[in-house]
C-alpha cells in the first residue's frame, strides 16, 4: 500500500488539491439550505411516527419524538448494523420514556418501513430506467460490471428486507388492521415527502458546487445511497456509501475531484452533522442511558 501511494502520490496529491478547491468553492448559503432540508426531513419523519402512534392509541408530541429520531440516526451511524440497532433503540426509548408497549412500538416502526417501501420501489425502478441510457449501446465490460453490481445490491437488499422484516410485518399487521388503516395515507404522504426532500437536498448540494446534474441522476444517487447504507459492513456505511456515490458520479461523467467534493459535502450533512446532533440528543434526553441499559451497544 505504501509503495502504491508513493508511486501514485503525484496523482493523489493533485486529486486532493482539486477536491479541496471544489469544496472551498461551495456556496455556503446552498450548503446551509441543504442542511435545513435534512433537519426538516427529520421533523417530517417524527410527524410520520406520531401519526402511526396516534392510530395505536398514544398521544405523543412531535417535539418529543424528534430527539428519538436523531438519537437513533446517531446510533445507526456509529454501528455497522446500521438501522438494525437504531430502530430497536427507538422501540426501547418509546417504551421507557413514553410508555408505549413494546409490541406497539415495534409495529409502529415496521409499519413505517412497510409504507416507505412504496415510494422506494417506484424510485428504484425509475433509477434503473435512468441508468440504462448511459450504456448507449456501448457494452463496455466495466459498465456492465458496475450496472450488474447495482442490480445485485438492490436485489440482495430487497431479499434481505423481505426475509428479515416484511414477513414479520405482514403477520403483525393482521392484528391491527382497523387501527393502522387510517394511518396509511398520511404515512405514505410523509414518507414520500422525506424522499422528495432527500432528492432536493442532493440537488442543492450539487448546485452549491456548481455541478449541473439532472434530477434523474440525483434520484439514482439517493436510491443508491439508501441501498448501500443498508449493507451492515461499516458504521453508517462509511466508505461503502461514499465510494459507491463517487463511482456512480464518475460513471455519469462527473470529474473525480468534483464527485468527491459533492459526496464530502453531502456526507458532512447526512452523516457528520446528523451524528453530532444525535449524540447531543442521546446525552441530553436520556437516550444514552437507555441505550446502555440494553444490549444494543454491544
Amino acid at each position: 500500500m505504501v509503495i502504491l501511494i508513493h508511486i501514485f502520490w503525484k496523482d493523489i496529491s493533485t486529486l486532493i488539491i482539486v477536491t479541496l478547491k471544489d469544496v472551498e468553492r461551495a456556496k455556503l448559503s446552498y450548503v446551509l439550505l441543504a442542511l435545513s432540508l435534512y433537519i426538516i426531513s427529520v421533523f417530517i419523519s417524527s410527524f410520520r411516527w406520531k401519526v402511526i402512534l396516534d392510530s395505536l392509541g398514544y398521544s405523543i408530541r412531535v417535539g418529543s419524538l424528534v430527539p428519538v429520531i436523531f438519537g437513533s440516526i446517531a446510533v445507526s451511524n456509529l454501528t455497522p448494523a446500521n438501522s438494525m440497532v437504531g430502530e430497536p433503540l427507538r422501540i426501547v426509548w418509546a417504551k421507557e420514556q413514553f410508555g408505549v408497549r413494546l409490541p406497539h412500538a415495534l409495529i409502529s416502526i415496521l409499519y413505517e418501513r412497510f409504507v416507505e417501501a412504496i415510494p422506494l420501489a417506484i424510485l428504484s425502478l425509475y433509477a434503473l430506467y435512468v441508468i440504462l441510457p448511459f450504456f448507449n449501446g456501448n457494452f463496455h465490460p466495466l459498465k456492465i460490471i458496475i450496472y450488474g453490481i447495482l442490480v445485485l445490491i438492490m436485489l440482495f437488499t430487497t431479499y434481505y428486507l423481505i426475509k428479515t422484516r416484511f414477513s414479520s410485518i405482514i403477520k403483525r399487521f393482521s392484528m391491527y388492521p382497523e387501527m393502522l388503516r387510517k394511518a396509511f395515507v398520511p404515512t405514505l404522504l410523509f414518507s414520500s415527502s422525506v424522499w422528495i426532500l432527500d432528492i432536493f437536498r442532493l440537488k442543492i448540494v450539487s448546485i452549491a458546487l456548481g455541478l449541473h446534474i439532472s434530477l434523474g441522476i440525483i434520484i439514482v444517487l439517493s436510491v443508491l445511497s439508501l441501498f448501500l447504507g443498508l449493507l451492515p459492513l461499516t458504521p453508517g456505511g462509511l466508505g461503502i456509501v461514499d465510494g459507491g456515490l463517487v463511482s456512480a458520479l464518475v460513471l455519469f461523467q462527473i470529474p473525480l475531484g468534483e464527485a468527491i467534493g459533492m459526496v464530502a459535502v453531502e456526507r458532512f450533512i447526512s452523516y457528520g452533522v446528523s451524528t453530532f446532533i444525535g449524540l447531543l440528543c442521546l446525552i441530553y434526553f436520556g437516550g444514552l442511558k437507555i441505550w446502555r441499559g440494553t444490549e444494543l451497544h454491544l
